[in-house]
């Protein structure tokens, strides 16, 4: 898990983020930012997501694939 929302508002962001190239950050911000307004998945959701970040499904490959060369795909955390 690399963000996460808290029902109190308030985002944690992994800090071995700071390694991952920066639109991977940007994006798991992002993501977390639209949980403040949709707690779940549903589609307004990514509706929110791609109002903050255009290109959020690129930026979430970048940060798939760098978890993948960084952690052989299981997330070390």
């Amino acid at each position: 898990m690399w963000g996460s929302c808290g029902k109190d508002g308030v985002l944690r962001i992994h800090w071995r983020l700071i390694q991952a190239p920066r639109v991977a950050l940007e994006y798991v911000c992002a993501h977390e930012v639209a949980h403040l307004r949709h707690r779940n998945h549903d589609p307004e959701f990514w509706e929110t997501l791609g109002g903050l970040m255009p290109d959020w499904n690129a930026a979430k490959e970048v940060l798939e694939r760098w978890e993948r060369e960084r952690f052989g795909g299981g997330k070390r955390l």
